[in-house]
């Protein structure tokens, strides 16, 4: 899925007075946005995964603008800036940076773009529809002059192709017993 993004062009000349602003520490350090959601204070363990996670995001880029890791530190680390600014945020905007995120983001990275790729799960639909009637049901093989088809019909036939193709896992006739008219 992609993400859609706005893009906003302004004006140069208008922003050459206006000054970054500070980081307000009574607000979330990662959204700095004022909501009626609780806001946690972490330990010092906490405070350095979230900055771990964060500049590995930024090195992505992945890290939305919004979030600032300059206004973090002033001087001293990131970790220790939040540390004694007694940093909070919220646990939902915690959670888009936590160390799931960051595995499936760098597990994406690694193995390229999925959608290029066909699904690795079989299903029925991903096998062509077949009558058993013109068609072998194991090899695939119509019947010729030479090489006729041969009906079978005995009671519990079905269940019985059925449990060997589970213990075989053959996915192919699993999936064209389970997509004809084949009697159980």
């Amino acid at each position: 899925m992609h993400k859609r993004r706005k893009l906003e062009f302004v004006d140069m000349p208008n922003l050459q007075g206006c000054e970054v602003s500070p980081m307000d520490w009574t607000l979330c350090v990662i959204c700095q946005q004022p909501s009626n959601d609780k806001l946690i204070c972490p330990t010092s363990v906490g405070y350095t995964s979230l900055v771990s996670n964060l500049t590995q995001f930024a090195e992505k880029g992945e890290l939305p603008k919004t979030v600032k890791l300059q206004h973090m530190d002033e001087g001293h680390g990131i970790v220790s800036t939040l540390m004694t600014r007694k940093a909070k945020y919220h646990k939902l905007c915690r959670n888009r940076y936590d160390e799931q995120k960051l595995n499936r983001l760098l597990e994406k990275e690694s193995t390229g773009n999925m959608e290029d790729q066909p699904p690795s799960i079989s299903t029925r639909s991903s096998f062509t529809q077949v009558d058993i009637r013109t068609t072998c049901l194991f090899c695939d093989g119509s019947s010729q002059p030479g090489n006729k088809l041969i009906s079978a019909c005995t009671k519990d036939i079905g269940p019985t192709i059925y449990e060997q193709a589970v213990e075989m896992q053959n996915a192919q006739v699993l999936a064209k017993i389970t997509s004809t008219d084949f009697c159980f």
